[in-house]
């Protein structure tokens, strides 16, 4: 059974979910029921024609979509199951030998699956009256951008899109909302005027979109089609020993703060977690009071900055994909002064770019916590900002003179994080002789790795 084949058996509803989302998958599961399978395989590859759409399918599935969608989109996960539905004498063995040679079985790292089966029930009829007007509308604004053309784009084409997405919102349109606040987001980049802003990925986008919502506007509606706000959390079993790694600020939409912690146990194959306090601006007016107002989550009785220098030891965390839950049920036990030079900080720290390109290949999520990576250069070549870009880069080598690019996208809300990164360049220019560890997402574009 060759690679393809074997990704393909191994496909399950929580895989494909993590690669698209709720929505997505049972659309493509309804989408599935009845249709013919129409395939081509050459080699390692499958050819799959999904309604018209010509969809190619390669392992591992994420990489096949990575240039066009940060994520599998219905077409592609219609044409998986199809495959699937057409390999069944290769389900079994596959699942009984990776659940064998599953690593990091230790029962203190297991994470519990919780059964969060969610009802596909239809919702009220005067409900979706009011959804489906509000699909209309965000149709409507898409139409007229096309109507318009992007050369002729106005400056109130975001705030059109702003406030359909408060009226999906409050309609409880999770997935339509998130899709209209992207759109908000690159068509400020094309009013700007912004390098970075691409017309074709944005035409790939607002296409794909149109097509999803304009699935609200016919035939009844279900809650599952709406997708959902909130991740499903489940259980970590045993204790989670958590080391403060560093915070970062949001501003624009959402404000608040992301903090990054490092699990010290080193067989978890989960060792980096995330908590968000963040707050929809959207909703509030942006005074100081609100942008400064922190979250007391778990059995602190400060909010959590104020315990960034302290290693956490946590009993009953929910985690999601190495995000961590405020349930009000965790409880923490402070252990003491965070330490960061451990050893299970420095044995993570990667030295050798050919290791971390890798690593970097191998990872199939866009998680940000499955993508952080503790980097030591030898050396940094050059520091500048790319005006073209509006990115500041970090040119960055190992021993073996093998060259990264660290890169930083320039917005008006993180203007004080580009300073500090263009003096951080400024002293590993100068101060050659010094050790510098980079805490930063790696991806791979052009065939480079990227951080």
């Amino acid at each position: 059974m060759d690679a393809i084949d074997k990704a393909i058996a191994l496909a399950t509803e929580q895989t494909l979910t993590e690669l698209s989302n709720k929505g997505i998958y049972k659309r493509a599961l309804k989408e599935a029921e009845g249709m013919t399978l129409l395939a081509e395989k050459k080699f390692d590859t499958y050819a799959v024609n999904i309604s018209g759409e010509l969809c190619t399918i390669k392992a591992p599935f994420r990489k096949q979509v990575q240039l066009r969608f940060p994520w599998i989109c219905r077409h592609i996960v219609t044409a998986i199951l199809l495959l699937k539905a057409q390999l069944p004498k290769y389900h079994e063995e596959p699942i009984k030998i990776e659940t064998i040679q599953e690593p990091f079985t230790a029962p203190k790292t297991d994470t519990q699956e919780v059964s969060n089966v969610q009802t596909d029930k239809t919702l009220p009829q005067s409900t979706q009256s009011k959804i489906k007007e509000c699909a209309e509308n965000c149709i409507k604004i898409m139409s007229a951008v096309f109507s318009r053309g992007l050369v002729r784009a106005e400056e109130s084409n975001p705030d059109n899109f702003e406030l359909a997405a408060v009226s999906c919102h409050a309609l409880r349109m999770a997935e339509t909302e998130r899709q209209m606040r992207e759109l908000v987001a690159r068509l400020k980049d094309c009013v700007s005027r912004r390098a970075s802003f691409s017309p074709q990925e944005f035409a790939a986008r607002i296409f794909e979109y149109a097509d999803s919502v304009n699935r609200l506007t016919k035939g009844d509606i279900t809650e599952v089609m709406l997708a959902t706000f909130r991740r499903e959390y489940s259980d970590h079993m045993g204790t989670l020993d958590i080391l403060p790694i560093g915070t970062r600020a949001i501003s624009g939409e959402y404000e608040g703060c992301v903090y990054y912690f490092l699990n010290t146990d080193r067989r978890s194959p989960q060792r980096f977690f995330t908590y968000s306090d963040l707050r929809p601006t959207f909703y509030e007016k942006r005074s100081k009071r609100f942008r400064e107002r922190a979250t007391v989550i778990w059995n602190l009785d400060m909010p959590l900055n104020n315990y960034m220098h302290t290693e956490l030891k946590l009993k009953n965390a929910k985690v999601s994909m190495g995000h961590l839950s405020s349930s009000s049920k965790t409880e923490v036990t402070c252990v003491g002064p965070a330490q960061l030079n451990c050893t299970a900080l420095r044995e993570i720290i990667i030295s050798d770019f050919a290791e971390l390109a890798k690593k970097i290949s191998e990872t199939n999520s866009d998680e940000e916590t499955d993508r952080s990576y503790f980097v030591h250069p030898q050396e940094c070549n050059a520091s500048f900002f790319d005006k073209h870009t509006q990115q500041q880069i970090l040119t960055i080598k190992d021993s073996c003179n093998r060259h990264i690019s660290v890169t930083a996208k320039y917005t008006a809300e993180n203007r004080a994080f580009i300073s500090t990164l263009e003096t951080i360049g400024g002293k590993m220019l100068r101060d050659k002789h010094k050790n510098y560890v980079i805490l930063a997402q790696g991806y791979i574009k052009n065939g480079r790795p990227q951080k």
